[in-house]
C-alpha cells in the first residue's frame, strides 16, 4: 500500500482544487507505483496489462488484468479491486470498466482529474466522448509538486538507496589494484553484484551499472547499442575510470556516478578535483528553499567557469529522484520551478578532462529549511578512488 503521508496528501489534492474534483485517474506505471505502493516494471513495456486506478473521495478501485491481481493483493493491495479477463482489448475492458464505474458514483458529471502527460491521448478522448457531461481536468502541475516534494518515510527509503548503491560501488572497486587489469564488463557486473549484496533491487530497463575507462569514457553510452554493457575492454594503469549505478529500495530509486583512477594522482590531478570539491561545495551553499531550479543552474555554471572546469552544462547540474530515476525540478536553464523543503536532488557534474574523458560525479541532496544535506556518500568522494598496488 502507498505510503500514509501520501495517500493524506492525495486526498487533499481532492479537496484543495478550486473546482474540487471528484476522483482522480491514473493510468502509467511509475504513477500506479506511487499511489499503490506496488512496482510492476512490465507495465511499461506490455500493453496488454492496463491497469487503472481510479481515486474518489468515497473509495480507491484498481482495475487490472487477472494475470495481476494476486500480484497487487499479495503486495499488499487491501482496496478495491475489479479484474477483467485476457482478451484482445485490454485497455478497452479496462476503460469500459472504469465508465461504468463513473456513471454509477457521479451519474457521468464528475469533476475528473487526470495527467496529462500519462494519460494518452486515444484514452481521454474515448472518456471525453463517453462521459460528455463530465469536466475533465488535467491536475499535472500539482500532481507534479506532489511528486517533488517527499514525505519522511520517501527520504528515508532514498536515504537508504543511495547509501547501499554508493556502498555497492565501493566495495566492487575495494577489489581492484593498479597493476590488474579487469575487462569493463567485468567490472561492471561487480558493481551489479555488489549493489544486490547490499540490499539493492534491479529490474528490466530501470537499472543500469556501467564502469568506462580511458578512452571510451569520451561518449556517455560507449557501447550502444548494447545498452551500456561493458566489453573485453581493459584498462591500464594510471587511467580514469567513469562508475555508474542506478537501482531500487522499496520502490524508491539510486542514480550514483563515481570516478576511479587507477594509480596514484600527481599534483595536478589533486588541484583540479580540488575544484570539483569546490565547486559541489558551492552548488549546496545556493541550493536553498525558495530559489529557482534555473538560477542554481546559472550560478554553479557561473562558478564552474570561475573555476575552469570544462563542464557539460548542456546535461545541467542534476535533477529530482523518487520513484523514478530522474523527476522534477531539473537544475538546468529551462526549469524555474522552486526549490522547496523536503525535495530529494541529485547533484551531478558531467565534465571533460584532459583527454577529452567525460568524468561523472553525483550526489543525494535532501533540502532542509536552511540549505542542503549531502546523504549517502559510504566513503568521501571528494576525490577520485584510488587503486593501490596489491590487494
Amino acid at each position: 500500500m502507498p505510503i500514509n503521508k501520501i495517500k493524506e496528501r492525495i486526498s487533499a489534492i481532492l479537496n484543495e482544487n478550486d473546482d474540487h474534483l471528484d476522483a482522480l485517474i491514473i493510468t502509467d506505471d511509475a504513477n500506479l507505483t506511487y499511489v499503490t505502493g506496488v512496482q510492476l516494471q512490465l507495465l511499461a513495456s506490455i500493453p496488454y496489462l492496463s491497469v487503472i486506478l481510479f481515486w474518489s473521495k468515497n473509495s480507491r478501485t484498481l482495475i487490472c488484468p487477472s494475470a495481476l491481481a494476486s500480484t497487487y493483493t499479495s503486495q499488499g493491495w487491501k482496496e478495491n479491486l475489479i479484474i477483467y479477463a485476457e482478451c484482445a482489448d485490454p485497455q478497452g475492458a479496462a476503460i469500459a470498466h472504469l465508465l461504468q464505474m463513473i456513471q454509477t458514483e457521479f451519474k457521468g458529471s464528475g469533476n475528473l482529474g487526470y495527467i496529462g502527460e500519462s494519460l494518452s491521448g486515444k484514452t481521454l478522448s474515448q472518456l471525453t466522448e463517453a462521459l460528455p457531461n463530465s469536466n475533465f481536468m488535467d491536475i499535472s502541475d500539482s500532481w507534479i509538486r506532489l511528486r517533488e516534494i517527499k514525505t519522511e518515510e520517501e527520504i528515508d527509503n532514498l536515504s537508504e538507496a543511495a547509501k547501499l548503491t554508493d556502498h555497492g560501488i565501493a566495495g566492487a572497486i575495494h577489489h581492484l589494484s593498479t597493476l590488474q587489469s579487469k575487462t569493463e564488463k567485468f567490472l561492471t557486473e561487480d558493481i551489479r553484484v555488489h549493489s544486490l549484496e547490499r540490499g539493492i533491487h534491479i529490474g528490466g530497463y530501470d537499472a543500469v551499472s556501467q564502469a568506462v575507462p580511458g578512452e571510451k569514457a569520451d561518449r556517455l553510452w560507449p557501447n550502444a547499442p548494447a545498452f551500456g554493457i561493458g566489453t573485453g575492454f581493459t584498462y591500464n594503469q594510471d587511467t580514469f575510470v567513469r562508475l555508474e549505478m542506478l537501482g531500487i529500495y522499496n520502490n524508491y530509486r539510486s542514480n550514483d556516478s563515481r570516478i576511479l583512477y587507477t594509480g596514484v594522482l600527481n599534483q595536478m590531478q589533486m588541484d583540479f578535483f580540488s575544484k570539483i570539491k569546490d565547486l559541489r561545495t558551492y552548488a549546496c551553499s545556493v541550493i536553498n528553499p525558495g530559489i529557482a531550479a534555473s538560477k542554481v543552474y546559472e550560478n554553479i555554471l557561473s562558478k564552474s567557469k570561475e573555476l575552469g572546469i570544462n563542464v557539460l552544462n548542456e546535461l545541467g547540474f542534476g535533477h529530482g529522484i523518487g520513484i523514478e530515476p530522474v523527476e522534477p525540478p531539473y537544475i538546468s536553464a529551462a526549469d524555474d520551478g522552486i526549490i522547496a523543503e523536503n525535495m530529494t536532488l541529485i547533484l551531478k557534474f558531467a565534465f571533460r578532462y584532459l583527454h577529452g574523458e567525460i568524468l561523472v560525479t553525483k550526489d543525494t541532496l535532501i533540502v532542509k529549511p536552511d540549505g542542503c544535506q549531502i546523504v549517502g556518500r559510504y566513503q568521501n568522494w571528494d576525490i577520485p578512488y584510488q587503486t593501490a598496488y596489491t590487494f
